[in-house]
């Protein structure tokens, strides 16, 4: 185990052990590491869905158990877990790119999902994307022939890939027009919808879909069946929901039921 994964298997005991909020100044003590690592160790764990990110820490969703399937005795997802994720978010962001057409602008929000769009997006030119992702912007800003508009607003490790937050994010989404938004999700439900943890990214997306002509959902399968407090818009609003071969075939058939063509990578 090398350090990394034995942070991860530290971190998942300090929140077991508490039945309450565990902060990230705590973290810090116990671990011996600063605030930022603190944070994108926490943002991977949330990716994962092993934990949930609050506000200055983290809490647990369920206990974590020998029993998750393909992890660790630690519950920490394992070489192959991770390598199996990373590999269906790249299926699911090159199907999603193929959607966009020269000359097309793009909304993209937070999630390593949409980091892998925004690296297939950087192979391409003349497109526009809007971003509130500072990593996806800094990606697409190596290719000069994509045009890359950054939402300002706070700056929240909200998700694996930082992000930008607050009012006047929602300012500058509403001065836009796109062709289509591609937007990630820790929670997918046939019943309850979209769901995050987080107010202000739910109302964020929401802006992006009402001024985007198609909203796209990128999601790995792990995120099925998972229901936040913070409600988005219900699964049918999507045009397309991009996921992974190995999503729920009972979900999966109720999306489409729902009128909401879906893509299996």
């Amino acid at each position: 185990m090398d350090k990394r994964d034995k942070r991860f298997a530290q971190i998942l005991d300090l929140i077991n052990q508490n039945s309450d909020q565990v902060t990230i100044e705590h973290f810090c003590t116990e671990l011996g590491v600063s605030p930022a690592t603190v944070r994108r160790d926490l943002a991977h764990l949330q990716e994962t869905g092993m934990i949930m990110r609050v506000s200055g820490g983290a809490v647990r969703i369920e206990p974590v158990s020998a029993a998750t399937s393909v992890s660790d005795s630690h519950g920490v997802p394992t070489e192959q877990e991770s390598d199996i994720l990373i590999e269906e978010k790249r299926r699911i962001a090159q199907a999603a790119v193929a959607l966009i057409e020269p000359g097309d602008t793009v909304f993209i929000d937070g999630g390593t999902t949409n980091l892998e769009i925004a690296r297939k997006i950087a192979e391409l030119s003349h497109v526009s994307v809007i971003t509130t992702s500072i990593q996806a912007a800094y990606i697409l800003s190596a290719n000069p022939e994509i045009s890359v508009i950054v939402c300002g607003g706070h700056m929240r490790e909200i998700e694996a890939a930082e992000s930008t937050i607050a009012p006047l994010a929602e300012k500058v989404i509403a001065h836009f027009r796109a062709n289509m938004c591609f937007l990630s999700t820790l929670g997918i439900h046939t019943k309850n919808g979209i769901t995050t943890p987080y107010l202000f990214t739910a109302q964020l997306k929401r802006l992006m879909m009402q001024s985007s002509a198609k909203s796209v959902l990128v999601t790995d399968h792990t995120k099925f069946g998972k229901t936040y407090s913070a409600f988005v818009c219900p699964v049918e609003q999507f045009d397309y929901i991009i996921t992974g071969a190995s999503s729920p075939e009972d979900d999966v058939a109720a999306l489409q039921a729902k009128g909401v063509s879906v893509v299996l990578v």
